[in-house]
């Protein structure tokens, strides 16, 4: 969530300090900028507004929306690069690429789960479990002679709907990833039960 951090001008962090003072004859040249103790103020005043630039600065690089120098940091920290992500050239898809990572792809193991990671690349797929139906006539096409019901039952069919490119409207959140199909797949090989083959079909 990103939070909103806005660095006050120089001239209010001099309010702001000069309010902190305590009351009176003493401290009334406090507001004067004119006064030594009010130069002093107006001194510390800029320095408090550089530090809050920063701090500023360091907000807007903690929002994965909108980090620029701390995108390798926030790679780092979802484990990019790794088998299925590669390190992009362009910030923006770096920045979708570690969204795509900590979206909950953790306790993925029914159809539906799949299907949730699937729709954060703006693909929609279904899961037939089974490579064979036994005794479905008409056999489905194409029709896969995986070895008889026994490794049929380690095999699952992933049949892909492939997004249009050019149908509208447009899916949200709409990945401009050029590869995003390929690390679909491999983030499915490393969800999928490690005794099970995927293969795909692509319809759409």
């Amino acid at each position: 969530m990103s939070v909103d951090f806005n660095a006050r001008e120089p001239d209010e962090q001099a309010t702001q300090l000069a309010l902190h003072f305590p009351k009176g004859k003493l401290w009334g040249n406090v507001f004067d900028g004119e006064t030594n103790m009010g130069k002093l103020i107006r001194g510390l005043a800029v320095e408090f507004y550089r530090i809050e630039l920063l701090l500023e600065n360091f907000v807007t690089e903690l929002d994965i929306n909108e980090t620029e120098q701390l995108i390798i940091e926030w790679e780092a920290s979802v484990g990019i690069p790794d088998v299925c992500f590669g390190r992009s050239q362009d910030l923006q898809t770096r920045r979708e690429q570690v969204i795509q990572k900590i979206s909950d792809f953790g306790g993925v193991q029914t159809e539906a789960d799949f299907r949730r990671v699937a729709a954060l690349f703006g693909y929609d797929v279904t899961l037939i479990e089974s490579g064979i139906v036994p005794g479905s006539f008409p056999a489905r096409f194409p029709n896969r002679f995986l070895g008889g019901v026994g490794s049929s039952s380690h095999t699952i069919i992933v049949s892909v709907n492939s997004p249009d490119s050019n149908s509208f409207p447009r899916p949200f959140p709409d990945f401009f990833i050029g590869t995003s199909l390929d690390v679909l797949k491999c983030l499915f090989r490393a969800l999928a039960p490690a005794n099970c083959d995927l293969i795909y079909t692509t319809t759409g």
